[in-house]
């Protein structure tokens, strides 16, 4: 999951520091918390997850915990392009920290 890139198809309206993204594929609308939506907004086939943790305050390792549980989530619901699947160590190591 090194380069995360949502997909091009969703209409999304940005809406403040939060998000609102229709999927048409899924005929669902999803609501993204400030967090969520900056990790979202730079999912662009740009930034790694090192460097979206970056962009956060806070330690280091919460700052890659909290990247990575936010793009697992924008997975799971289908906002992201095909990614690899996140190993479990490191989703266990997210949640850990969290």
């Amino acid at each position: 999951m090194d380069l995360p890139q949502r997909k091009p198809d969703l209409i999304i309206e940005w809406l403040g520091d939060e998000a609102l993204i229709y999927s048409d594929e899924h005929a669902k609308a999803f609501c993204l918390n400030p967090l969520c939506s900056k990790i979202f907004q730079l999912c662009d086939g740009q930034h790694s997850v090192r460097a979206m943790a970056k962009t956060l305050t806070g330690d280091s390792k919460q700052r890659e915990a909290a990247v990575l549980e936010s793009l697992t989530v924008l997975q799971e619901h289908g906002l992201l392009q095909s990614l690899p699947k996140l190993r479990r160590r490191e989703l266990l190591k997210a949640s850990a920290l969290i």
